[in-house]
């Protein structure tokens, strides 16, 4: 099926016809420039730019459009990716963080997937030691600066807290086979990113 040229309308092209400022005009347009830019170059309003390329091509201005958000859409996933590139690696898989930034109150173990999370929710207290005194003080620091809104339960733990005089609690029941399990998969997962490594 052949298609039909579209034909120039004359009625908006210059008396002179078309010559190199129509082509330079239209190539402009087609290349992204604006109509506002074109017309500055000539001297000439912005309607009277959009009547000229439009006589030439009928859809040069929606083709200047879509080169301009096309090369918007790059410069962003550019910028987005020198942020990822500047996340640190996962904590429970050593791999990058590439599904978000990660800022400077991402957390101390930022994960890189739901998968990780739920991981790191299990096997947290096995992984990092320090991380459930870490919790304890936080939360006994915000009791403490906040009396109004704590019991005087949380505010006597606090200070034990904080002193270091309280006895260890059990924590919610969670099997030993289910954090063997995460375990192993944390393992697996980092051996997998260290033979993906290019440095290695």
């Amino acid at each position: 099926m052949s298609r039909t040229k579209r034909k120039i309308n004359k009625k908006w092209l210059p008396v002179s016809g078309i010559g190199e400022r129509e082509r330079q005009m239209l190539d402009r347009v087609l290349a992204g420039e604006t109509l506002v830019d074109v017309a500055e170059k000539w001297g000439l309003t912005r309607e009277r730019v959009r009547q000229i390329v439009t006589a030439m091509d009928r859809n040069a201005t929606a083709k200047g459009r879509a080169v301009r958000a096309e090369r918007v859409r790059q410069q962003r996933q550019l910028a987005r990716n020198e942020e990822l590139a500047a996340n640190p690696n996962c904590a429970i898989c050593w791999g990058p963080i590439l599904r978000k930034r990660v800022g400077p109150t991402g957390g101390r173990y930022p994960t890189c997937s739901p998968r990780c999370a739920r991981l790191r929710e299990v096997a947290q207290y096995h992984l990092f030691p320090d991380m459930k005194l870490n919790h304890k003080r936080t939360m006994a620091r915000w009791h403490l600066n906040n009396p109004v809104r704590s019991t005087g339960a949380e505010l006597a733990y606090s200070l034990r807290v904080l002193a270091g005089t309280t006895k260890p609690r059990k924590q919610r029941a969670v099997t030993a086979e289910r954090v063997q399990i995460a375990l192993d998969e944390i393992e697996r997962l980092r051996a997998k990113n260290r033979r993906e490594d290019p440095e290695d």
